[in-house]
């Protein structure tokens, strides 16, 4: 019989485009003797929030704002309490709750004149990243771009500050595959951060990474690789060469070489930076369990089915030990070992561990999750290849029945 080789997917992948959501205000708050009522309940919530009870935070802090309203002159603390309150709702990814607060945010800003101007451009800002994050781009876009112009207009064209706007239409216009466009606000961030903190700074690491990973996107991939070495020597000369946070960008030249087929280098780095983990973490840690993970999907990617079942089988027992047999980050790790069985023909180990996978997956996270989907369709792909159609199919309409759920919630 003959089985198709479904690619099992690595644990660390690049970085993906993301928009920081940072709902911090840059207004300062002068000091009082006393602690007042706005402040218990601002305190408070902070506290419940960090400990992630979200319903009692919100409690805390819709008291704190119903104080402000209270008080004449206070617009800094409704502001805060607004704030709080979008920072809350982001964090549980309520973001129609959070664009209201943000939205009542500007308008008192936006009467302050020329003295809030930069408070103004940190929250169009932050109300940019929660229209990206309900992808509404063409909302965020113009946020982004105002930010930036009133930044530029207080503090100049090279400040530090407008970094992170510059990011995010970077970020933006990559999400569009609108790559062309994103490269000139990343190649402007990275020159920021190099003036502001030297060339040899490790502030630079992430700029280059982005970078990195936007001719990644391109095919560009020898300008990649330069930028990617250019990363990890700032590294090593900052931290030495066995550093965990090394282990990044490693693991980013790693991915690149594996796209280029260079599975030698692309071996060569997965190793190393395994051997940094074990000696940093031990060889229980969950950073091992999931570099053995990465280094078993090379090996599967190249046939060595032995090698990568080894690897799994590993770091299955380690997390197991650690973490118990029915803990959610098990659940890519028994997903790609069901594939490699499935791939070597144990049909039975394979069946065994899809269904439970499935089944721990569903008790952890729920029936609808999209770690779920990924699941299903590789047990009904690993059905069909053994003639198994019925059952294959009713795996692939539960998968799509999710797909479709998740599509709906970001429409």
């Amino acid at each position: 019989m003959t089985h198709s080789q479904p690619t099992t997917k690595p644990d660390h992948t690049l970085n993906h485009w993301l928009i920081g959501l940072c709902l911090v205000l840059t207004i300062s708050q002068g000091c009082t003797e006393e602690t007042t009522v706005w402040d218990e309940y601002t305190e408070n919530g902070d506290q419940l929030l960090q400990q992630g009870k979200y319903s009692e935070a919100e409690k805390e802090y819709t008291a704190a704002l119903q104080e402000a309203q209270k008080e004449d002159n206070q617009d800094s603390r409704l502001a805060k309490s607004l704030n709080k309150l979008a920072i809350l709702h982001d964090a549980q990814g309520e973001y129609e709750q959070a664009e209201h607060y943000l939205t009542k945010i500007v308008e008192i800003y936006k009467k302050g004149g020329k003295s809030q101007l930069l408070d103004l451009a940190t929250t169009l800002s932050n109300l940019g990243a929660v229209h990206y994050a309900q992808e509404q781009f063409d909302k965020a876009r113009p946020l982004f771009q105002q930010a930036i112009e009133m930044r530029e207009q207080e503090l100049g064209k090279d400040h530090k500050d407008l970094v992170n706007d510059l990011k995010n239409l970077a970020g933006l216009h990559a999400r569009q595959h609108e790559y062309d466009q994103a490269e000139p606000y990343l190649k402007r961030a990275l020159s920021i951060i190099e003036k502001v903190s030297g060339p040899d700074s490790t502030n630079l690491v992430p700029h280059l990474n982005n970078l990195a990973l936007l001719y990644q996107a391109q095919k560009r991939l020898d300008d990649a690789e330069v930028l990617l070495q250019q990363t990890i020597t700032i590294n090593e000369k900052s931290m030495g060469v066995d550093n965990p946070r090394l282990t990044g960008s490693l693991n980013n030249l790693a991915m690149l070489y594996n796209e280029q087929q260079d599975y030698k280098q692309a071996e060569a780095l997965l190793e190393r930076i395994l051997n940094i983990y074990e000696k940093a973490l031990g060889p229980d840690s969950p950073q091992v369990a999931a570099s053995l993970s990465q280094l078993a999907s090379l090996y599967h990617a190249q046939h060595q089915y032995d090698k990568a079942q080894t690897l799994l089988e590993r770091a299955r027992e380690s997390l197991e030990k650690k973490l118990g047999k029915e803990d959610p980050r098990l659940a890519r790790i028994l997903n790609n070992l069901a594939l490699v069985y499935a791939t070597q023909n144990q049909t039975q180990k394979a069946e065994e561990l899809f269904q439970h996978t499935i089944s721990m997956i569903e008790k952890t996270k729920g029936k609808d999750h999209p770690l779920l989907e990924r699941t299903l369709r590789n047990y009904a792909s690993h059905l069909k290849n053994n003639n198994r159609d019925k059952e294959a199919n009713s795996l692939e309409s539960r998968a799509n029945a999710i797909r479709d759920k998740h599509r709906q919630k970001k429409a």
